[in-house]
């Protein structure tokens, strides 16, 4: 019988290949902030952090399309995923906390 983790759970909405480039979340790894940045038409409602058992860890409204920053000095090292979400679409990233 095969076992499903919690990051196995999330459900990941497939982009073209060509926005998942414009989209930036770094640095990866990172140890204190992490920078986000998408392209216009990507007008982002919503950010979240996962840890690596899928436990919520910030949600976070978005509410300037210019600058995003997370703070992440504070967190669990490891690998955690991020989301970046939209009215229509879900992004889903993988980060490392140093």
């Amino acid at each position: 019988m095969k076992i499903i983790t919690p990051l196995q759970r999330l459900v990941v909405f497939r982009l073209g290949e060509s926005l998942m480039e414009e989209i930036y979340v770094g640095p990866n790894p990172a140890t204190e902030v992490i920078t986000i940045s998408t392209p216009s038409d990507f007008q982002l409602t919503k950010i979240t952090l996962a840890d690596s058992q899928g436990k919520l860890i910030i949600n976070k409204p978005v509410t300037d399309q210019e600058n995003f920053s997370l703070p992440v000095s504070g967190l669990s090292k490891g690998m955690h995923i991020i989301g970046l979400y939209t009215s229509e679409k879900a992004v889903f990233k993988k980060i490392i906390i140093h």
